[in-house]
């Protein structure tokens, strides 16, 4: 074959090539293609609420888009922890993840807002602050600097502190205590602010930090204590509730744009609501939880009625983050 006939059917192959690619983005025939597959993490196990958000989520999406659309999930830290999810989001591996807004504000300094303590005196009050235009801003914010879309907001029941050698009653309880903290530079400095000895640990390694005594404490909330089985190598948990934060369920922009118009709208309108279902999940079972961690498991519980040292204390926080933050997300947070 000569050169000339060598490059022409090169150049058939590699136009070829293409024109699958863009067949299967978005040309062809539907029946050749068969239905999208939205692949789904979660660091969650089943019984907890993100993975209650998940089943939702995969049982309607059939249905609601004809079949044209359909979900795996993966769970349990299968497809690794919340900063892996980011990456696979940003290259493509993955079309849908819950990640913690901590470890979302990695990459979006606004998602900070979530790791100001205090700053929602309730979980309540903060679904109400996000529905009335916080989640748009957010979402905004996210979208420009990371070209990832926030398809909904899984707030959780109030963070705690639950440790293996005493219960938390007052500041002085938190002097040179060794805890696990999420990856979050707000967080360490918060439970530095309080004289702890704070270790950034992944979600996947903190039974295990717990349970050789890398540290002494850690801080989440019940659902996961339980559900995670951290009863098993913790006795006491002390209700500080110091930080209310949501699970953010993100999709690749790039696998949105990749949807045409209606089944873009349909998939994310149901993440959405998925999402509204883990909070409803998470809020209704806090109670049931925290009495079988009492009752089956042997933790003991100390409620901390008056906060207001932890929250003085805490005040510098608001200052040194509020120009990372936007002042515009802050003022929606602390709205009376």
């Amino acid at each position: 074959m000569n050169k000339r006939k060598l490059l022409t059917v090169f150049m058939a192959a590699a136009l070829a090539l293409v024109l699958a690619q863009i067949a299967y983005a978005g040309g062809g025939s539907e029946a050749a293609k068969g239905p999208v597959v939205i692949k789904c993490a979660s660091v969650d196990a089943p019984g907890g609420s993100m993975y209650v958000a998940f089943e939702y989520f995969m049982k309607e999406i059939g249905p609601r888009t004809k079949n044209a659309v359909t979900a795996e999930l993966h769970a349990s830290s299968e497809l690794g922890n919340h900063r892996d999810y980011i990456d696979g989001l940003q290259i493509g591996s993955i079309q849908l993840a819950e990640i913690a807004s901590s470890v979302v504000a990695t990459v979006d300094d606004s998602f900070a807002i979530f790791d100001m303590p205090y700053i929602s005196p309730n979980e309540r009050a903060q679904v109400a602050t996000l529905k009335a235009g916080a989640d748009k801003l957010l979402r905004d914010s996210l979208l420009k600097k990371a070209n990832l879309y926030v398809g909904g907001f899984l707030v959780r029941t109030p963070r705690n502190v639950y440790c293996s050698t005493k219960p938390i009653k007052s500041i002085d309880d938190f002097r040179d205590l060794k805890i696990r903290t999420m990856e979050s530079p707000p967080m360490l400095r918060a439970m530095a602010l309080l004289g702890a000895k704070a270790t950034p640990i992944p979600t996947s390694e903190r039974y295990m930090a717990l349970q050789t005594k890398v540290v002494d404490a850690a801080e989440n909330n019940s659902g996961e204590i339980y559900f995670k089985k951290e009863y098993e190598v913790t006795k006491y948990l002390s209700k500080t509730s110091h930080i209310i934060q949501p699970n953010v369920y993100i999709f690749s922009n790039a696998f949105l744009q990749s949807l045409p118009e209606d089944l873009r709208k349909i998939v994310t309108d149901l993440c959405n609501e998925a999402a509204d279902a883990g909070t409803k999940y998470d809020f209704d079972n806090v109670d049931v939880i925290e009495k079988k961690l009492a009752q089956d498991h042997g933790m003991l519980i100390n409620d901390i009625p008056d906060k207001s040292a932890f929250i003085a204390v805490l005040q510098p926080l608001y200052q040194e983050y509020t120009d990372r933050i936007g002042q515009a997300l802050m003022d929606s947070f602390l709205k009376k």
